[in-house]
């Protein structure tokens, strides 16, 4: 016997064959919702990634800087027991030497005189470098001739194995503290001792087109820095030299910028190192 087939003579009316398509249409549209809904939650789970990412950038920066932190207070603290011991020590030293000076055997002592006055700056400069943190200065600004301060501090420098060449014209003023000299002796002295068995040392100082910065370059011949270390530079405890704290550069950058300044430095196409620094000129009022 066979069986019926319930739909052979079945006829589709218009209106159903339109209540199908309006059905096929409906899941279409669904269909093309969840495809359009789970596009954005892919687009959301690749932003959320990406603030996660952020975050943890930031999370690791903060820890990185906690840890340099804590570093440098240990640091100061120590450097704060012997400041005053090394103050001290170089008095005792000038008023031996000045003692030296006015002795009949002046003449005799003056080459082992000049090397104890040398040593007495070393001295000086490294209780300066302990006597304040960066973080914690107070700045006491006044205006100044910027060429003048730097030949200041360049008179410091003994060098008989190195070429200098100075371009310090006058210029208008900066607004600067005293810590502004600390920062170009730290400067100057990198070059110095990239250069032990002598090279040509260039300090410059002219003004930016627009008038509103002093542009400040001191570029040596000196070993260069390696690019991979050369961003770190200004981070704490980053150094390339073999006895070094790794704080000089540190210093540098925040002296600078809380003069309103900026410091970069990379390696010259042939040898050696440029450090340029930017100095806002002062306005009417030093802030």
């Amino acid at each position: 016997m066979k069986k019926k087939n319930l739909f052979s003579k079945r006829r589709f009316t218009n209106k159903t064959k339109e209540e199908l398509i309006n059905e096929l249409t409906e899941v279409y549209r669904r269909i093309a919702e969840l495809e359009v809904s789970e596009a954005k939650c892919q687009e959301a789970l690749k932003k959320t990634n990406q603030k996660l990412h952020h975050y943890q950038k930031r999370l690791k920066l903060a820890q990185e800087k906690i840890i340099q932190d804590e570093k440098l207070a240990m640091l100061y603290k120590f450097g704060s027991f012997i400041i005053h011991d090394l103050k001290n020590l170089g008095t005792s030293f000038s008023l031996a030497v000045h003692a030296f000076q006015t002795s009949p055997q002046a003449d005799f002592l003056k080459p082992h005189i000049d090397a104890i006055i040398a040593k007495i700056e070393n001295i000086k400069q490294i209780a300066a470098k302990f006597s304040r943190l960066p973080d914690d200065l107070e700045l006491r600004f006044k205006r100044c001739d910027i060429s003048s301060l730097i030949k200041d501090v360049l008179s410091r420098f003994k060098l008989p194995h190195i070429r200098v060449t100075e371009h310090l014209p006058i210029l208008p003023p900066v607004n600067c503290d005293d810590s502004l000299q600390m920062a170009f002796y730290n400067l100057i002295e990198n070059s110095v001792e990239a250069m032990p068995a002598g090279g040509e040392l260039l300090i410059s100082a002219d003004l930016t087109k627009g008038g509103k910065y002093i542009k400040i370059c001191i570029s040596d011949t000196g070993c260069g820095i390696p690019e991979k270390i050369l961003n770190n530079l200004f981070k704490p405890f980053q150094t390339t030299k073999k006895k070094g704290l790794g704080i000089g550069l540190y210093q540098c950058k925040e002296i600078i910028e809380k003069h309103k300044g900026k410091i970069s430095l990379k390696n010259k196409s042939k040898q050696g190192t440029e450090c340029f620094v930017l100095l806002p000129v002062a306005k009417d009022n030093p802030d």
